[in-house]
């Protein structure tokens, strides 16, 4: 659990403030920001450990319990000061973008019952999250043509394979969203579920053009449309918060849940001749791209089948390389040494001294011939069946840190090859890195210039919740009211 804490001149918080949450696949983080000098007066992180552990999890099936995810929010804001807390005008949740969790609407609960022990454990579904692997290549290709690439973890083929393997889950709930969705639906005490289009999108199934569901598509191969969310665009005010919060006052406005990696790039002012490294849980390289410039774009990158056109804030959109390899090899890596020393009848050691032990060696060994590897554990969205490979193996190259430093140099690379030739193409100056992976690992931010043969530069406040934060003041909002 971490906390921050700045103030103005004067020692308090003053004029309104936005709260920025990010519900990430590891952590809830919230940030409160001034509306006018857009400092941030607070942050708090807290780990949520949701994963949901049991027999599936040997089958590629990735769940998190949706009440695990409430309890830490309730947590993380409860941590948040009482004389800056009361001045939360807006609120804007963003969160694991790709996931699908399904409720009841009659299970829409108050916000003072959030933390509560198996409040919703009958209405509500775990939550379903992008790193879920249940959907083979076979079952992708039985699905109707999207115009959008699909791959297993997308909210809508988890509710295809739903609807053809489990109906009776399908036939238990009445709305579907994403994590942020049901988060928001919660805050205001609506039975009406929206989704913006930055999240649609990340559910495939979605025309990026006329920024609606492909309905017809879905209907024609028996798919649940009922449980669609109304799309909305970034910024669109759902409702108020129905209490309460905390010291939260109930007529903070709350608006559509938005995307993580959105949201990541956002803080970090990125500018169309800057391209952005985000290396959290997975990794995204992306490029901010005018929307008058779409239509050629997406030509160009029909051809780059890891490559992805998505929507962004203000009239842009992003191309995106998004890998599914990135902090979690590393985390992978961590776990299979200490099962190592586990089998080897020693104790093992906590997380972060293997992390601090492999960077001390990592720099150790920098001089070591580097092993080829390819660590892409759970393959790519782009090629599922892609495995990961370890070449080039000398006598000297198998030291611990060195090992460690090929991992590193294999995720650089992986991400670096999905992009291509882009960063030509688009005069691409400068390569901002975020991602608490990145930030926190020296031995990846010693190889990014190597890799990528660019100007860069770490941006340390490239924080989810805090880019949730600043979009009020990015966007031109529009209101149901």
């Amino acid at each position: 659990m971490r906390s921050r804490i700045k103030m103005d001149m004067d020692g308090q918080a003053s004029g309104s403030l936005t709260l920025g949450i990010d519900i990430g696949t590891s952590s809830i983080k919230t940030a409160l920001m001034c509306n006018t000098s857009e400092l941030i007066v607070a942050q708090n992180t807290i780990e949520h450990r949701a994963e949901v552990v049991s027999e599936k999890n040997t089958m590629n099936w990735r769940e998190q319990s949706a009440q695990e995810l409430l309890v830490a929010l309730d947590r993380c804001i409860k941590l948040l000061p009482d004389d800056t807390s009361k001045l939360v005008k807006d609120i804007v949740v963003c969160g694991q973008m790709h996931g699908c969790v399904l409720w009841n609407g009659e299970s829409i609960c108050t916000i003072e019952n959030f933390a509560e022990d198996n409040l919703i454990q009958t209405g509500v579904s775990s939550l379903i999250t992008w790193e879920d692997q249940r959907c083979s290549n076979e079952f992708l290709s039985s699905l109707p043509k999207s115009n959008l690439p699909l791959a297993s973890g997308f909210g809508c083929v988890t509710l295809f394979w739903l609807q053809r393997h489990q109906p009776k889950i399908i036939d238990r709930f009445d709305h579907a969203g994403t994590i942020m969705d049901l988060v928001v639906s919660y805050l205001c005490g609506t039975s009406q579920v929206y989704i913006s289009t930055q999240n649609a999108c990340s559910w495939g199934y979605y025309n990026i053009e006329n920024k609606e569901w492909e309905i017809e598509k879905l209907k024609s191969a028996n798919f649940p449309v009922h449980l669609l969310p109304t799309i909305v665009p970034p910024g669109y005010i759902v409702g108020q918060l129905s209490r309460t919060w905390h010291n939260i006052q109930s007529n903070a406005t709350v608006r559509v849940g938005l995307g993580d990696m959105q949201c990541s790039i956002l803080a970090t002012h990125a500018q169309p001749t800057y391209a952005v490294l985000n290396i959290g849980t997975s990794a995204q390289l992306s490029v901010i791209i005018q929307d008058s410039n779409k239509e050629d774009t997406s030509n160009d990158i029909s051809s780059y089948p890891a490559l992805h056109l998505l929507p962004y804030f203000n009239n842009c959109s992003l191309i995106v390389a998004a890998a599914l390899s990135g902090g979690n090899v590393l985390a992978f890596f961590v776990k299979t040494l200490k099962s190592w020393l586990h089998d080897l009848g020693l104790e093992s050691p906590s997380d972060k001294y293997i992390y601090d032990r492999l960077a001390a060696c990592g720099i150790h060994d920098k001089c070591a011939p580097k092993l080829t590897i390819n660590p892409v554990l759970w393959g790519e969205r782009h090629d599922p069946n892609q495995k990961a490979s370890v070449k080039d193996i000398l006598p000297d190259s198998l030291s611990l840190g060195n090992i460690y430093n090929s991992i590193c140099f294999g995720l650089l690379l992986n991400i670096q090859s999905m992009m291509g030739g882009f960063f030509e193409k688009y005069g691409v100056k400068k390569l901002v890195g975020t991602g608490n992976a990145l930030l926190q690992n020296t031995i990846l931010q010693e190889n990014v210039q190597e890799v990528f043969g660019q100007e860069f530069v770490l941006c340390a406040d490239g924080d989810a919740a805090v880019g949730a934060a600043m979009s009020i003041n990015e966007l031109f909002t529009s209101s149901k009211f």
